[in-house]
């Protein structure tokens, strides 16, 4: 991968399952931010010989990033994740993280940016969605999966006040919806699946939380879709 150094003008970088014996020198650049200006995507798929980032670089112009399976990932975009200073993502509109470690998961959504949408997904630690998230009034989509021991969803929602589709799957111990009817007012869509007792709390009619979601318009439970025409 030496002779791949991209340009300097790459808007779009991904890197996939890299199984090398060692990574290239222009990926371990302490100025990898500054060699590559304009990337605005960032997506990195498990690496088989851990990635170690050891310079952190910091791209203030993300637009986008995903980081998946990368379990032993310890730091982005600062030296590592307990780092006293914090920067922001001014343009970053999309995060989706996926099977990584919850303090790096967590270090990235306390980061200020101005997200549109987020997806959660194996984060296994994971037992309350992080308070950063009230914050977040410019999100419009949030995904949350295989968080299998996420047991609640803060009232603190309803601070959300952006958020028009949430969806929610594989979450085997979350019980219930915040308990204040209006944390879900200004949804279109909600989708649940594989979540048993959610999903039972939400049947349309005889659910304890159906009068909490019955003014959505677009709802999906399991494989029953319920639409406002």
């Amino acid at each position: 991968m030496e002779s791949l150094q991209p340009h300097q003008n790459l808007k779009e970088l991904s890197m996939c399952d890299y199984g090398g014996s060692r990574f290239p020198n222009w990926m371990m650049n302490d100025r990898l931010d500054m060699l590559l200006p304009n990337l605005v995507t960032i997506q990195i798929f498990f690496f088989v010989r851990d990635y170690p980032f050891s310079a952190n670089p910091f791209f203030l112009s993300l637009k986008i990033l995903m980081i998946c399976d990368m379990h032993n990932l310890k730091g982005w975009g600062t030296r590592d994740v307990t780092a006293k200073k914090t920067l922001s993502y001014p343009y970053l509109l999309h995060l989706y993280l996926t099977n990584i470690s919850t303090e790096l998961c967590l270090h990235l959504i306390s980061v200020p940016s101005s997200l549109k949408s987020l997806e959660i997904s194996g984060i296994e630690d994971v037992t309350s969605l992080p308070e950063r998230l009230q914050h977040l009034s410019t999100l419009q989509t949030l995904q949350i999966g295989h968080c299998v021991e996420l047991t609640t969803l803060p009232g603190w929602i309803a601070l959300l006040s952006s958020l028009t589709k949430l969806i929610i799957y594989n979450c085997c111990k979350l019980t219930s919806l915040p308990k204040e009817k209006r944390s879900l007012r200004n949804l279109i869509t909600l989708r649940i699946k594989d979540c048993p007792y959610l999903s039972e709390r939400c049947q349309r009619e005889t659910g304890e939380d159906w009068p909490k979601i019955s003014h959505i318009p677009q709802i999906l439970i399991d494989k029953e879709w319920w639409a406002d025409l």
